[in-house]
């Protein structure tokens, strides 16, 4: 039959490297020499967003303490705080304040950075936030030493930069492409 695989072999999962896919993870990864602390990581659906997000979540460097958040299941502020708590370890109490929340996890941020520890959050399908959360973590950016990467379609481009300017948080993107030719 001249098979070049075997198709009843299990899906072949994982990162690919070409397009600049591995470049772009070796940037994202390098926390400590990060220019901006927010990160944008843009593209169409379907382009890798989430395979370079899952890539990123898996291999992070020992001195980062990463929360993983998934926009299709918080979009919310309580929601999206929550979510970045329980993933960075900290525990409190579901009827908080945001503004309590918000006070523990700067708190939380600011002394693990003290003793030489990132905290990184990762938010994948981030365009589905609402506004009011992305304006509400990036002022979280602006008063604490957090760092974040947003994986989200160009959609949210116009929130992060509206809510960046109005916190005066300098951001930057990663705009990723298809696969050329040789790689596909």
């Amino acid at each position: 039959l001249e098979l070049t695989h075997n198709p009843f072999a299990p899906p072949r999962e994982g990162f690919f490297g070409g397009a600049d896919r591995k470049t772009h993870l070796d940037q994202i990864r390098h926390l400590s020499q990060w220019s901006r602390r927010v990160l944008l990581v843009t593209g169409p659906f379907g382009i890798g967003k989430s395979v370079l997000f899952k890539e990123l979540s898996s291999s992070l460097p020992a001195s980062a303490k990463g929360a993983r958040v998934s926009g299709s299941l918080v979009t919310g502020e309580r929601e999206v705080l929550l979510a970045i708590m329980q993933g960075l370890g900290i525990g409190i109490e579901q009827d908080l304040h945001i503004e309590d929340i918000v006070a523990l996890l700067t708190k939380h941020v600011d002394e693990s950075a003290e003793r030489g520890r990132m905290c990184l959050v990762m938010l994948d399908d981030a365009h589905l936030l609402t506004h009011t959360a992305v304006a509400l973590l990036m002022r979280l950016v602006a008063g604490s030493s957090l760092r974040m990467v947003f994986f989200a379609e160009q959609a949210l481009l116009r929130s992060i930069n509206r809510s960046a300017k109005k916190h005066e948080v300098e951001w930057f993107e990663i705009r990723l492409n298809g696969f050329p030719e040789q790689d596909v």
